[in-house]
Formats: C-alpha cells, structure tokens, sequence
C-alpha cells in the first residue's frame, strides 16, 4: 500500500499554503491576534477559501460544489491557521446538512450564497445541560401561522456572532421514548435577529 501523497495531492497542498501566506495571514496580522476576527475580516477570508473549493467541498460538482474527497479536504484544512479551519468546516458543515436535509427550494435559496460565502453559515445544536445528545434539545420551534417561533439557547457555535444564518436542531415534540422530535430550522439573522 502506498503512503505517499501524489504530485496532484502535494499541489493541492501548496496552492493552499501559499493561499494562506498571501492572503489569509496578511488579514490574520492586520488584527488582534487575542481577539476575534471582525464579520468582515472573516468574509473576506472565507470569500478566498470558497475560491479553493472550501466552503463547498462534500457538495456534488452539479449544484455547484466542489466534490473534494475526504483525502483532499483533509489536506488543505491541514494548511490552514486552526481557528480558521474550525470556521470554514462549521461553515461548509451546515451547507452540507442543508444540501442532505432540505427541499429543493431551500437548496435553491441558500446553498449558492453558503458555496460562494456571499453569507456565512453555522449550525446550533449544543445546549446548557444537554450538550451534543439532539435528542435531549430543549429548544422548540412552535408553527405559528405560516412560520415557526424558535425559543430556546444554544452554546459553543462556532461562526455564530458573524453568520448570517443558523442551522437550528429544534424539537417539535415528544416520541413514545420521551426523546425530542427533531426538526432543523435555518434562522436568517436579518428577518429574525438572534443574540
């Protein structure tokens, strides 16, 4: 068995290593290394990791993302600074949840901003008292009419103070078990702002 990465492989690696000297780190040095990047900041990094195929990487060529392997991701997400990976893989994360669990319409109405990073995305799944298990969400999302009121808090998202929209896991009632219905729901912060 071979375990040496091929010369496509070994390009793949260098373009993303001199994509990250010349232009993510000079955006990277211009701020406080202690404080978190600004909104801007942040899309302007992740409009160049959309170029590289980044913010769409698991999403099939035919609607418009990448199609990278897992090999290949993996790769380039080993070139760049952590705290941006963590970012652009929560990002491409939640387009890939949308892209897997949603209507064609939803698709047609959020995916090209996700893959282009004309919007930044994340999901909230973690809670207070609960941590990752979905099934013991206590957020709810209640239909009202021809939309649905969300309520309930969330913690450790990473890209939530810059998205413009969430991935919400909601539970939407009860089963025999006593285990939480799950539902997702994308929250737009500029027709529902969320803190």
């Amino acid at each position: 068995m071979e375990f040496q990465l091929d010369s496509e492989q070994r390009m793949i690696q260098e373009s993303t290593r001199q994509m990250v000297d010349r232009k993510i780190d000079p955006i990277m040095k211009a701020h406080d290394p202690d404080q978190p990047l600004p909104k801007d900041a942040m899309s302007k990094i992740f409009a160049l990791c959309a170029e590289q195929g980044l913010t769409s990487a698991r999403l099939p060529e035919d609607v418009g993302g990448a199609g990278l392997s897992a090999l290949t991701l993996g790769l380039m997400h080993e070139q760049l600074p952590p705290a941006i990976a963590l970012a652009v893989i929560a990002h491409e994360g939640t387009g890939a949840r949308l892209y897997l669990s949603s209507t064609p319409e939803q698709r047609e109405r959020f995916l090209p901003d996700i893959i282009s990073a004309k919007r930044i995305a994340c999901t909230g799944n973690t809670e207070p008292d609960v941590g990752s298990d979905p099934r013991s969400v206590k957020t709810r999302a209640v239909e009202e009419q021809d939309a649905y009121v969300v309520t309930g808090r969330k913690m450790w998202i990473t890209n939530a103070s810059i998205c413009d929209l969430i991935n919400v896991t909601c539970a939407v009632g009860k089963d025999e078990k006593g285990l939480s219905r799950l539902m997702r729901v994308v929250v737009e912060r500029e027709h529902s702002p969320f803190a």
